[in-house]
C-alpha cells in the first residue's frame, strides 16, 4: 500500500475541532472493542469523538453504539476507505486482550504506518518497541488504567506530547 502525505499527517497540532479517537480493524471483543464502546460511553463529549473504523463483528452488534461519531462497517470495508478515515483521526486506542502477548496487531502497523499515536495495553512486543525507539503513545498496564487516562486527559498535554510520539513513530516506519 502507498501511502500519500496526507495519511501521515498529524492533524492535532493545527486541530480546533474534537480530537477524534478511535478503534481500528475487526470490531471484536479478543481487540476489545466492547472496551472501546465502553470508553466512548463515558468519555463521548463535544471535544472527544470516538470512530471505530473497521468492521462490526455480529458477537458484539447487540452493544450500544450511539457515542460513536463513526461506526463499525456492516461488512466490508475498502482499504481506500479506511484509510481515508485513519487519516482523519489523532489517536489510535487498542486495549487489545492478553492473547495479542507476544503477537503484533495489523491496528498497530496500521497506525504506526500512518504515524498516529496508540494507547494500548503493555506486552512484549509493543514495550520492546517503545524500548528501542521511544514512547509512541500512552502504555498502559492495564484496560483499567486506560479508563484513568481518559479521566485525567488534559487535551493541552495530549498536543504537547504528540509531535515526540510521531517522531518516535518516524523512527519505527523508517
Amino acid at each position: 500500500i502507498t501511502y500519500d502525505s496526507t495519511l501521515s499527517t498529524p492533524s492535532l497540532q493545527k486541530h480546533s475541532s474534537p480530537l477524534k479517537v478511535a478503534f481500528l480493524g475487526h470490531c471484536g471483543p479478543g481487540k476489545g472493542f466492547d472496551f472501546f464502546v465502553e470508553l466512548a460511553n463515558k468519555f463521548a463529549c463535544p471535544e472527544i469523538e470516538f470512530w471505530a473504523i473497521g468492521r462490526e463483528n455480529p458477537a458484539l452488534s447487540h452493544i450500544n453504539m450511539d457515542k460513536l461519531t463513526h461506526k463499525p462497517t456492516k461488512g466490508y470495508l475498502a482499504s481506500e476507505d479506511y484509510y481515508v478515515a485513519l487519516s482523519k483521526i489523532e489517536l489510535v486506542v487498542l486495549p487489545l486482550d492478553k492473547h495479542y502477548k507476544y503477537v503484533a496487531s495489523g491496528s498497530v502497523l496500521d497506525a504506526i504506518s500512518c504515524l498516529k499515536p496508540i494507547v494500548t495495553v503493555d506486552n512484549p512486543t509493543y514495550r520492546k518497541i517503545s524500548e528501542e525507539y521511544g514512547a509512541y503513545g500512552p502504555m498502559m498496564d492495564s484496560r483499567q488504567s486506560i479508563i484513568r487516562y481518559f479521566e485525567t486527559l488534559n487535551l493541552e498535554d495530549l498536543k504537547a506530547a504528540i509531535p515526540q510520539w510521531t517522531k518516535s513513530l518516524t523512527n519505527i516506519r523508517t
